[in-house]
């Protein structure tokens, strides 16, 4: 007999605290709270707690152990079968005072960071617990349907390669011809050169886990869709537009919503900036909400479902770096090297040199907390999760992972029902495709593991669904 309930409970951090996600921002008030919701599945033999968390990262590097600890330590739920995601709104705090160079005193920065970060494992097992203490009879369903329109592969493909477009829609011609201005081009240059458009791949799935009581009530949805968080801009503590899609299913269903990320590392909505009011995450979300409905609707019982949980721990190789100590040095001479390549006109090989300076800039910069580990850690520690329902199967990444790799996993797996939940259970940045490496882009910076890693993973993760397999 399979039971379940959901529960959430409100993690808001206080106003004043630093944004995680687009630049070095200081919040200065409250848009929306932010909230932990848990759903808890029990069968006969096995219980397990999944956790959606209105934040850009699940905790930084392993941490999500630490919830993991509590929700152990306070109900009967295993550890190792609690799965801790995040939906990546780019308008919820840091966690780390030094990760970025606030325009705030370090000590002050510290006063709203640490308690707040110290505090969040036992305030997100809070939901856990709630909804535990709650459990009833109920069955499960899984639909899906397409959304097109909301989002692109911002991957945008030029002459020389990939240029990785990160702001609103209304600058888009601009921000390319700029872009080759930047690398050299003259100004008859740039306005010949062929605007690349956003034809990169995305996954237009929204996949929707439905659990009901056994009079039909919804109970919870868990919702999985692979695009950025990133509509929300501004001052304002903000869920973005997975919260307003969260919110808009729970006012139309009653149900806890646990918005998952798919995999959509280099893939972001189409919107215009809003400096305040959120209205572009509003409108997404009302958009996306209205099919999770549709796909609510869609969705067939899971026959048999059947709990079962399986991990695989990997160590990962670094991506090779020069030692920190002596990086300012050659970020000097590649600057150097770029500005004649500009100067000569060379633009292809500008193109390459501003991609390597973005590596070494990323490592001197967001990355270096990262990068220090190296010196305690020859490896990456990472877990692989996979949980099944029937022939339902939820599988994690602790990465920003490229679409491209969900597409591929969800090809391959022996069912067609496979959610890929990432920037869960740890974060270690960027998962991205061998190739990705070579053509640059935005990812390519921020990703701190080893060419070929992404290909390790995609094996590993199939060795793991294919376990459960029915």
């Amino acid at each position: 007999m399979l039971k379940a309930s959901a529960a959430k409970t409100r993690i808001t951090p206080p106003v004043g605290i630093p944004f995680l996600g687009h630049g070095a921002r200081v919040s200065q008030g409250i848009h929306d709270d932010l909230w932990a919701r848990s759903l808890v599945l029990e069968d006969d033999n096995e219980k397990v707690a999944i956790i959606a968390l209105d934040l850009c990262w699940p905790l930084p590097k392993n941490d999500y152990l630490k919830v993991r600890r509590e929700v152990e330590s306070r109900t009967d739920i295993k550890g190792e079968n609690v799965l801790v995601s995040a939906t990546h709104t780019h308008s919820g705090p840091t966690f780390s005072a030094t990760i970025e160079d606030y325009p705030m005193p370090l000590k002050r920065r510290r006063e709203l960071i640490d308690p707040w970060v110290e505090s969040l494992p036992r305030r997100v097992s809070e939901s856990v617990v709630e909804a535990n203490s709650n459990l009833v009879e109920a069955k499960v369903s899984f639909g899906k349907t397409l959304m097109n329109g909301l989002c692109y592969n911002r991957r945008i493909r030029i002459r020389e390669g990939v240029v990785t477009h990160t702001a609103s829609i209304e600058d888009w011609e601009s921000f390319l011809r700029n872009f080759y201005l930047s690398l050299g081009a003259k100004p008859e240059e740039a306005e010949k050169a062929p605007i690349g458009l956003p034809n990169g791949p995305i996954d237009p799935e929204v996949g929707v886990l439905r659990v009901d009581d056994i009079n039909g009530k919804p109970l919870a949805v868990l919702v999985n869709y692979a695009c950025h968080a990133v509509a929300s801009y501004g001052p304002l503590i903000s869920a973005g537009y997975p919260g307003y899609t969260s919110y808009f299913v729970e006012q139309a269903t009653g149900a806890v919503c646990l918005f998952t990320s798919g995999c959509g590392g280099d893939v972001r909505t189409y919107h215009r900036r809003e400096t305040s009011e959120l209205k572009e995450a509003y409108r997404i979300g009302l958009i996306l909400s209205t099919a999770v409905l549709e796909a609510m609707e869609k969705a067939q019982p899971v026959e048999n479902p059947k709990i079962r949980v399986a991990s695989k721990n990997l160590q990962l190789d670094w991506r090779e770096y020069p030692d920190l100590s002596k990086i300012d040095k050659v970020i000097e001479e590649k600057k150097k090297l770029f500005d004649k390549a500009k100067a000569e006109g060379r633009i292809w090989d500008a193109k390459k040199i501003y991609d390597e300076l973005r590596v070494l800039d990323a490592a001197n910069g967001f990355l270096r907390e990262f990068l220090v580990e190296r010196e305690r850690m020859e490896k990456i520690p990472v877990e692989l999760q996979a949980i099944g329902i029937g022939d339902v199967v939820l599988i994690t990444f602790p990465h920003e992972v490229s679409v491209e790799i969900g597409l591929t996993i969800k090809k391959r797996a022996w069912t067609d029902k496979v959610i890929p939940i990432t920037l869960a259970n740890g974060i270690w940045m960027y998962l991205i495709p061998r190739k990705h490496y070579e053509e640059g882009g935005y990812e390519d910076a921020y990703c701190i593991v080893a060419p070929g890693t992404a290909e390790l993973e995609i094996e590993a993760s199939l060795q793991l669904i294919e376990s459960l397999k029915i």
